[in-house]
């Protein structure tokens, strides 16, 4: 799989080298964030966090050609897993800090706000990373208000639902040392 997503990307960056009419730049750079961000999804269950942590980096840059929020606020969200992953756990603090910038709703936000309960509770900071539980939940009851293309209209991967809320909280508590 990820060899093909890997293919696809090279046609992506192939056609977005050529000519093309500025609907059809922005729709190229959408697709070659996204697949940079599902390339970084999978390096991370391959054990890879640097090539996670530059994959989920380059799929926010292909965000921010664009002025994309939500991926931009999605790859930040990644980058702060690979580097919880990589026990960098302040500069997943950081990285999912600046992703909500850019998600400060809905379901995005509900993902780095609980990323950054994930990477305080690991930094020691239990009464921190227990606010940003409360607003990750927050985030995601209010989710219906504040849908987005990422989020919401493609979903999959780039989706967080409840089961995955309460993971990551669950992750949060036990490092918190309140299983």
């Amino acid at each position: 799989l990820f060899a093909a997503m890997h293919r696809t990307l090279d046609q992506v960056e192939t056609a977005l080298d050529q000519k093309v009419y500025p609907a059809q730049a922005r729709d190229l750079n959408f697709l070659a964030g996204a697949l940079c961000g599902l390339m970084a999804n999978a390096c991370l269950d391959l054990g890879r966090e640097e090539a996670a942590d530059d994959l989920a980096r380059a799929a926010w840059t292909h965000g921010q050609i664009i002025d994309h929020a939500p991926l931009m606020g999605w790859a930040r969200g990644t980058q702060a897993l690979a580097a919880i992953w990589d026990q960098r756990f302040a500069d997943a603090a950081r990285h999912a800090e600046t992703g909500l910038l850019y998600v400060p709703t809905g379901m995005g936000a509900a993902r780095n706000h609980a990323i950054h309960a994930r990477a305080l509770a690991a930094c020691g900071d239990a009464v921190a990373a227990r606010a940003a539980m409360t607003a990750a939940e927050k985030a995601h009851a209010d989710a219906d208000a504040a849908r987005d293309e990422l989020h919401d209209g493609v979903g999959g991967e780039f989706s967080f639902d409840a089961a995955k809320l309460r993971y990551y909280l669950a992750l949060a508590l036990l490092d918190s040392g309140d299983p």
